[in-house]
């Protein structure tokens, strides 16, 4: 098993800057040697989209894909801070995103 997938199993918490015109690219990622889990944030048209692929002591996959909002490729820096919670009660995953800076400020959840 994984770091990752431990990590995610319980809880992961990040925080990163970055500032960029460009409306497409990798700003963080991460996996295990064989990529079967993996976590990547990356810009897609401007919007800051995180995806994590963990994979469960059965071998089951699991993908938690979130989008932010709004478009963050103004050149203005952006401080993103993530939480990916398991909640072992509800057997489900809790994503929350805030992206501060620039002309926007704000928080999104995901409950999957």
């Amino acid at each position: 098993m994984s770091i990752l997938t431990l990590l995610i199993q319980s809880e992961l918490k990040m925080s990163f800057k970055f500032k960029t015109k460009n409306t497409d690219g990798t700003l963080v990622y991460f996996s295990n040697n064989d990529e079967s889990d993996f976590l990547r944030i990356s810009l897609v048209d401007g919007y800051v989209r995180l995806i994590v692929t963990i994979t469960d002591y059965q071998g089951s996959t699991e993908v938690l894909e979130f989008d932010s909002y709004y478009s963050h490729a103004d050149g203005q820096e952006h401080q993103v801070d993530i939480i990916i919670e398991n909640d072992e009660r509800d057997d489900c995953k809790a994503v929350e995103m805030t992206i501060t800076g620039g002309a926007s400020s704000y928080t999104d959840y995901n409950f999957d």
